[in-house]
């Protein structure tokens, strides 16, 4: 990922949700279940079918023993008004022509 890691992401996101349940994808031979355990629920390697990102995303909320948090939660821990937060969530959403968070799933594994 450009400008930050993966790793450094989840860091990152762990700070505002712990509980928050995370999993990785790479297309790297040298990236394997072993190098994202430290912050990664769950691995998948590229290429893989889209049923198979689906079903790790629905074991991985299933397994979640908290809700993930909501635009007010993450504009409350940073300290500022909700609607930026919704902003942002529009502009992704625009800038890729996407519609549901569902194309947001598949766009981010493609």
């Amino acid at each position: 990922m450009p400008l930050l890691g993966g790793a450094a992401l989840a860091v990152t996101l762990r700070r505002f949700q712990p509980a928050l349940p995370i999993f990785a994808m790479s297309g790297l031979d040298s990236h394997t279940s072993a190098t994202h355990k430290d912050f990664a629920a769950a691995f998948l390697a590229k290429l893989f079918h889209a049923e198979t990102l689906l079903s790790l995303v629905r074991r991985t909320l299933d397994a979640s023993p908290h809700p993930l948090i909501t635009a007010r939660e993450i504009a409350r821990r940073l300290g500022i008004a909700t609607e930026p937060v919704g902003k942002y969530r529009f502009h992704i959403f625009r800038k890729r022509d996407l519609r549901t968070t569902a194309e947001l799933v598949r766009y981010s594994t493609d």
